[in-house]
């Protein structure tokens, strides 16, 4: 008998095989922080996203952004695949803010996320930012999000020399040349 095998490829967006931190070296904090917001079970938390550490209670905070890539409206911005985006997060651009009042993730070139309210700023280029917070530490391992044991956690990185064109894009608002404004012991170069 002759069994036939076949292989389904599937097309994605992420620069495949390519690290995210230059070398695979990072610097990494001791203990883990329990993750504060909630995602869809699941959720793929990847190294090099930017979070904002509460150290008092090990606590941490993924700071959001959206890049704006060209065809969406000021109410329903196009963005770069794979925001951490949820319904209902606090979004701005600019001087405008509002709330996040749905995603749609059906195109594979885009996702498209549905404002309370028009931005006039949202435009092509733009970052819609997901509140105040300024990341200083980025996740060190990627893992799944998941609540089964109890709170979900991460390990953060302080220190870290990250392909910029491998991560999700940095807004300017979040550097000070090529480092993190709030820790530059966190680099974004390119290879």
């Amino acid at each position: 008998t002759t069994t036939n095998m076949a292989i389904k490829f599937e097309k994605t967006q992420v620069k495949g095989g390519f690290p995210v931190f230059w070398r695979g070296e990072r610097e990494v904090l001791p203990g883990d922080f329990a993750l504060k917001g909630t995602y869809p079970e699941g959720t793929i938390l990847k190294e090099g996203t930017p979070l904002k550490l509460d150290f008092e209670n090990m606590q941490c905070t993924i700071c959001k952004s959206a890049r704006i890539v060209e065809g969406g409206t000021t109410t329903k911005p196009r963005v770069v695949k794979g925001s951490m985006f949820q319904i209902n997060d606090p979004i701005k651009v600019g001087e405008s803010s509002g709330t996040v009042k749905g995603i749609s993730t059906t195109n594979e070139s885009y996702d498209e996320i549905t404002l309370s309210a028009a931005m006039t700023e949202a435009v092509a280029g733009a970052d819609l930012l997901g509140g105040d917070e300024m990341p200083d530490a980025v996740i060190e391992t990627t893992k799944k999000y998941t609540t089964t044991n109890g709170f979900p956690t991460v390990s953060a990185a302080y220190g870290a020399r990250i392909l910029k064109d491998v991560v999700y894009p940095i807004p300017a608002a979040w550097l000070q040349g090529f480092s993190l404004k709030n820790n530059h012991e966190i680099k974004y170069i390119r290879q």
